[in-house]
């Protein structure tokens, strides 16, 4: 009997089969019983019912292709005996993944947007607030919950919202501080208090601030018509990101038993093809 795709446990699915696979690599121990990439969940279902029924998406026909490259990387990876091509093979491995979390986030925006659910960022704050963080009075204490899966599309949105500020010179978008903004107050008020030790918090704090500034770099030079600068910026902001919405994945894999991160579930509506 088949099971419905919920895409945010298959990014948890994924994280856990890239770490696994890290610590094989580090600790030197064999890679054994590799799945393919038709045969893993996350294949089952591209190759099922996610091609034939969203194959209108663009995210969906992207991530059959990088899903299928970084299966193959990994296999290139596991018969490799040399430990430096084995270090070069797995920034591959990495930089692979990161693209399948970004597009599995890419194609739930574009589910959520079909069925009229998109993310608005035009909502006021305190809407905002409560969506990341719960009752807005408990928004600025230890108990505030970050609602994970609603920041990586917010990131992903904000992204995607930028060629409208090209056109416009960049009038029309305003960008608060990173300190200001909904995930920089819980990176501060919660993330790097209570969770300092995770070392993913640190790099998504890192990030954050840069993406803000680069964002706000790219805004201010579009407002001067400097195009080419611009231009160059946003290839930036773009990178960032991506990385912190393969970040913002790590911490909440990192804290799926806390109270810190509430997660959201995107149902796809549709089955698993299980062989045999």
């Amino acid at each position: 009997m088949g099971a419905k795709l919920d895409i945010n446990v298959a990014r948890m699915i994924h994280l856990n089969w890239e770490l696994d696979l890290e610590a094989l690599i580090e600790k030197r121990q064999p890679i054994e019983n590799l799945t393919s990439y038709q045969d893993c969940d996350l294949g089952l279902w591209l190759h099922g019912d996610g091609l034939h029924t969203l194959g209108s998406f663009s995210a969906i026909r992207q991530l059959v292709m990088v899903h299928k490259r970084f299966h193959e990387t990994v296999d290139s990876v596991a018969k490799m005996t040399s430990d430096h091509d084995k270090r070069e093979g797995l920034s591959e491995v990495r930089t692979l993944s990161r693209e399948v979390i970004y597009l599995l986030t890419q194609a739930e925006m574009e589910y959520l947007n079909a069925h009229d659910q998109g993310i608005g960022l035009n909502q006021p704050m305190f809407k905002l607030w409560d969506r990341l963080f719960g009752r807005r009075e408990e928004k600025m204490t230890q108990q505030a919950m970050l609602d994970v899966s609603h920041a990586r599309l917010l990131h992903l949105k904000w992204v995607q919202s930028m060629p409208q500020a090209f056109r416009n010179h960049g009038h029309g978008m305003n960008l608060d501080t990173a300190e200001l903004c909904s995930l920089g107050v819980w990176i501060h008020a919660v993330g790097l208090k209570k969770y300092g030790q995770i070392q993913e918090i640190n790099q998504l704090d890192e990030t954050h601030q840069a993406f803000h500034e680069y964002t706000a770099n790219t805004l201010t030079a579009l407002r001067n018509k400097q195009d080419s600068a611009a231009t160059h910026t946003f290839a930036e902001v773009h990178r960032l990101s991506r990385e912190i919405i393969y970040l913002l994945s790590l911490v909440e894999y990192k804290l799926l038993d806390s109270s810190a991160v509430k997660r959201t579930k995107t149902i796809l509506p549709f089955f698993w093809k299980k062989s045999g």
